[in-house]
C-alpha cells in the first residue's frame, strides 16, 4: 500500500575447431551437427539442462553425453527423440511455453506460420536490414575487402503461449544470425567482445509501479517497441549474411552462397544488445530525456507540464509512469523517434503477473500483482495431463 506525499522524490531534478563454408552456405561442421542443434528446447527445460548436454565429436557423428556417459549415434538419437516427446508433453504443464517448431513438424506448413514468416521477411524488407542485392561469398571478400566477416541465419518458428488454449496460440517466426559461429575470410571463428546491455531489474519497474502510485490520478502505461534492435545500425566489422531458403528469391536458390551485406543489428549477434542500447539512449537523449545512471541505465525521466514522467526500457519494452494527462505527450516523443507495432496500454501484465493499481481513498493507492491467472490455468493442464 502506497502513501503519498512527495512524488517528486523518486526522480529528483538533481541529476574451437576451424571448419569451412560449403557451397550450399553451410559451414560443414553445421552439417554434422545439425542433430545435436535441433534439440535446444530440451536444454530450456531446468530439469534437464544440468544433466544433459549434446554435442559432436570429430568424426561428425551425433553423440549425448548424459551424467558422463558417452552414447553413440543410434543411441544418442533415440534418447534425443525420447527426450523432445517428453518436453513437449511437460509443456503443457508450465507458464510462458513457446514450442519450437521443425521443418517435418505438420503445423509449419499451416496458413498460419506461412503467415508468420511472411510477416517476418516484410518486416525486415521495410527496416532494410541487409542489402536487398545478394552476391556469392567470394564477390563478397573482393567486395568489402580482407575485414568481412561470415554468418549464417536460421529461421525460427513457434507457437506461443502453447500451454494455454488453442485459441491463445501465436505463430512466431524470427530470422536469428548464429552469433556463436561468425567466420573471418579464411573460415576461422571470430571471437567478439561480448558486449552485454543491461535492462530494467525488476526492481527498477516495481519503482516505477509506486511511482505511478505516489502521482494524484497517476497510471502506468507500456508498448512494445516493433522489432527494437533492428531500429540500431550494425557497428563494428562488416558482415555479410547467408539466409534460409525461405528468405531468397528464385536466383539465389540457384547461387552457391548468395550472401547480403548486413545493415541493421539483427538478433543474435553479439554486438545486437549493446547498439540497440545505444541507439535506444541516443535518440532519447536528443528529446531531452535525463538518465538516471545512478540508479540503472535504462531509467529516464522528463518534465511535461510541471510534471516528472518516469520511464524504464526492457529491451523492446517502453514503461511509463507518471501523472496520467501528460502520459501522451511522452508517448508522442517516443512514438516519433521509434516504431511500435500498437499503441501504449495501461500495465497489466508484466512477465507472467498481472498487475493492478487501484485508488480507495485520495491520498491512498493499492498496486496488486497476482499470478492466479496463470496459476489456475496450467495447473487445469496438468489435471487434465494426468485425469485426474
Amino acid at each position: 500500500m502506497l502513501t503519498r506525499n512527495d512524488p517528486g522524490q523518486f526522480f529528483s531534478n538533481h541529476n574451437r575447431t576451424s571448419t569451412e563454408l560449403q557451397p550450399n552456405g553451410i559451414h560443414s561442421s553445421d552439417a554434422d551437427s545439425e542433430r545435436s542443434q535441433q534439440p535446444s528446447n530440451v536444454l530450456d527445460n531446468g530439469a534437464f539442462s544440468s544433466t544433459v548436454t549434446f554435442e559432436s565429436d570429430r568424426s561428425g557423428l551425433s553423440t549425448v553425453v548424459r551424467s558422463g556417459t558417452v552414447l553413440t549415434t543410434a543411441a544418442a538419437l533415440r534418447l534425443e527423440q525420447l527426450l523432445d516427446k517428453l518436453t513437449t508433453e511437460l509443456g503443457k504443464m508450465f507458464a510462458c511455453v513457446t514450442k519450437i517448431l521443425k521443418r517435418k513438424d505438420p503445423e509449419w506448413n499451416t496458413n498460419a506460420a506461412r503467415a508468420a514468416i511472411r510477416k517476418e521477411a516484410a518486416n525486415h524488407a521495410s527496416k532494410r536490414t541487409w542489402d536487398s542485392e545478394a552476391c556469392e561469398w567470394e564477390s563478397a571478400v573482393a567486395k568489402y575487402g580482407p575485414d568481412v566477416e561470415y554468418v549464417q541465419a536460421n529461421l525460427i518458428l513457434g507457437i506461443k503461449h502453447y500451454e494455454l488454449d488453442q485459441s491463445q496460440h501465436r505463430f512466431k517466426a524470427r530470422i536469428v544470425a548464429l552469433g556463436d559461429n561468425v567466420r573471418d575470410i579464411y573460415g576461422r571463428l571470430v571471437e567478439e567482445d561480448q558486449l552485454h546491455g543491461r535492462p530494467i531489474t525488476l526492481e527498477g519497474s516495481r519503482a516505477l509501479d509506486c511511482y505511478a502510485g505516489l502521482q494524484p490520478d497517476g497510471d502506468c502505461q507500456t508498448a512494445d517497441a516493433d522489432g527494437a534492435y533492428l531500429h540500431a545500425r550494425l557497428k563494428g566489422r562488416p558482415k555479410v549474411i547467408c539466409l534460409p531458403k525461405e528468405f531468397r528469391t528464385q536466383a539465389e536458390l540457384e547461387m552457391r552462397c548468395p550472401v547480403h551485406l548486413l545493415y541493421m543489428a539483427i538478433y543474435g549477434l553479439t554486438h545486437s544488445n549493446s547498439d540497440w542500447e545505444d541507439h535506444a539512449d541516443e535518440r532519447l537523449l536528443l528529446k531531452h530525456w535525463l538518465q538516471a545512471r545512478d540508479i540503472e541505465r535504462p531509467m529516464f525521466k522528463k518534465e511535461y507540464n510541471g510534471h516528472i514522467v518516469g520511464m524504464g526500457r526492457f529491451v523492446d519494452d517502453f514503461k511509463l509512469a507518471g501523472h496520467k494527462p501528460v502520459l501522451p505527450h511522452a508517448w508522442a516523443e517516443i512514438f516519433e523517434r521509434f516504431d511500435f507495432a500498437d499503441p501504449p496500454q495501461p500495465v497489466s501484465r508484466f512477465v507472467g503477473s498481472e498487475e493492478i493499481l487501484s485508488r480507495d481513498h485520495a491520498d491512498v493507492a493499492t498496486f496488486l500483482v497476482k499470478q492466479d491467472a496463470y496459476i489456475d490455468t496450467f495447473t487445469r493442464k496438468y489435471l487434465d495431463e494426468i485425469a485426474a
